[in-house]
């Protein structure tokens, strides 16, 4: 089987896009039936070259028009990426409260690039998100700021996103207010 006719995605250096049955992998990657490991064995490529494939050579916009996959519609691909979303903030979430700052930025960095797809699946301008992150990063700026002078404040915000069922922000917030309490109890007062 040729590659699909997405010619602008193909790179020539990507093991995938030039894979004489690209299109098969790359359904079997979207239907996730199968472990990236099992997709890799069964077409002779890399793990890290199945990641990098999709991530930068298959526009999600496009999938459905040459995966050729049957009952593949729109709607189930933004409902896997909404799982993958979610699944991406409870890991960051968990990474946090460990404190394990690599695999909390991994975590943000998969929430970020789950967001574009899904954005792009839905039809979101990226300018509208790209928008709407700064205003929410400026946001979350003047908390942490807030809270590093009034970590009063931060059990106040997690006692409110407690209440509107927001555990794992709530969670994020009230540890930071309480560790940023100690910090302050444990700095001299001159």
């Amino acid at each position: 089987m040729s590659a699909p006719a997405t010619t602008s995605l193909i790179d020539p250096r990507c093991r995938v896009c030039t894979h004489e049955r690209r299109a098969e992998l790359e359904a079997a990657l979207l239907l996730g039936q199968q472990s990236v490991r099992a997709i890799a064995r069964a077409f002779d490529v890399g793990r890290d070259s199945l990641r990098r494939h999709a991530l930068r050579h298959v526009a999600i916009g496009e999938r459905s028009s040459f995966l050729g996959a049957p009952g593949l519609r729109a709607v189930d691909i933004a409902e896997r990426l909404a799982d993958v979303l979610d699944h991406a903030a409870e890991v960051r979430a968990d990474a946090d409260a460990r404190g394990d700052d690599r695999l909390a930025l991994k975590a943000s960095s998969m929430i970020a690039v789950t967001t574009m797809k899904l954005a792009d699946r839905l039809g979101i301008a990226e300018s509208d998100i790209t928008r709407d992150v700064a205003e929410l990063d400026a946001i979350a700026a003047a908390v942490e700021r807030v809270v590093r002078e009034l970590p009063q404040v931060g059990d106040v915000l997690a006692d409110v996103l407690r209440e509107n069922g927001e555990h794992a922000m709530a969670k994020l917030i009230g540890d930071f207010a309480q560790r940023q309490r100690a910090a302050l109890e444990a700095t001299p007062t001159t």
